[in-house]
């Protein structure tokens, strides 16, 4: 169940697709080209006590489908845990997120409809990853919904200032990205983290709100 599905079987080194009650815990993940875990139509799905380190930094799409990957500025990717389209009753807790390229945890889709609900992400220890937590749906005309996902007691260190900060084609280095959503969203919660910075913000700062659907806690 936990396979790369055929069709794409670079996303993820572990890929939770359409997976119910399943417990990932204690294990260390490294060193994979897209992201470290991935799912997809999950629901009571937990990951825990992982030790998560150097991930992604490998091609999202390959010539000829992007043109730019022939000028040398291939779109690339890899994220630490992420969760995408519609998923539910995922809690993500006391793991450990080192070294990625892009964000160590994110809640994203595209298309629809679907729901992402009742997501927990909390206490995990989060240290250069260019994103500490980063959210953003892009499903048409609010066909799909975000709701009840808190990011709590995290501990974030040093966002941008990872592997991936100087080779990426748009370093930015954010604690919290909140990106453009269309999504119809609700309860999303970032309440009780602590975040820590000695490295410089290439954006001169640590929470990017980028036209998003509703309020925030």
């Amino acid at each position: 169940a936990c396979a790369p599905p055929a069709e794409s079987p670079a996303d993820a080194l572990v890929w939770f697709q359409h997976v119910q009650h399943v417990v990932f815990r204690d294990l260390a993940v490294r060193f994979t080209g897209g992201d470290a875990l991935a799912a997809n139509g999950a629901a009571n799905l937990t990951i825990a006590n992982c030790d998560i380190r150097w991930v992604g930094g490998g091609v999202l799409i390959v010539p000829p489908a992007d043109p730019e990957c022939t000028r040398g500025t291939c779109t690339r990717f890899g994220n630490g845990i992420e969760l995408w389209m519609g998923n539910s009753d995922i809690s993500v807790h006391n793991n450990t997120l080192d070294q990625i390229y892009d964000a160590a945890v994110t809640n994203q889709g595209s298309g629809g409809p679907y729901t992402q609900q009742r997501i927990s992400w909390s206490y995990n220890r989060i240290s250069n990853s260019e994103y500490c937590w980063e959210v953003w749906d892009h499903s048409p005309a609010n066909e799909s919904v975000m709701a009840d996902i808190t990011f709590s007691d995290n501990t974030c260190r040093e966002s941008g200032g990872g592997w991936s900060h100087h080779v990426r084609p748009d370093p930015s280095g954010l604690h919290v990205r909140m990106g453009t959503t269309s999504a119809t969203v609700g309860a999303i919660h970032v309440v009780r983290n602590s975040f820590a910075q000695d490295v410089s913000f290439a954006g001169g700062m640590w929470i990017w709100d980028s036209p998003w659907a509703s309020p925030a806690d």
